[in-house]
């Protein structure tokens, strides 16, 4: 799938020196191959954060530090979706509550 993300991303703003990029998502793909492909009735979805910018610019942000984790969900934890009741909170506990599988 050239030109296309592997990811769905959600993500606060960070507009200072200071500040923390944190979110949450899913892997859509790896290497141009749909997750759905390498696992049936799989997802990958994933938290990040600890991502603390150094330096911020027109055209650069800058970052320490940071955290990936990628989860394995199936059967009922395969529930990934950003139109939950809950807000962004609701997707984050979605995107955490299968097995851990990166980090």
């Amino acid at each position: 799938m050239p030109g296309s993300w592997p990811f769905q991303v959600h993500e606060n703003i960070v507009t200072g020196v200071g500040e923390t990029l944190t979110g949450y998502g899913k892997v859509e793909s790896l290497s141009s191959i749909a997750i759905g492909g390498l696992c049936t009735g799989c997802e990958l979805p994933c938290q990040f954060g600890g991502y603390t910018v150094t330096s911020i610019n027109p055209t650069e942000v800058k970052f320490t530090g940071g955290l990936i984790k990628i989860y394995l969900g199936f059967g009922a934890d395969k529930d990934f979706t950003t139109a939950n009741v809950g807000g962004s909170a609701g997707d984050v506990v979605e995107a955490t509550n299968c097995a851990l599988f990166l980090s």
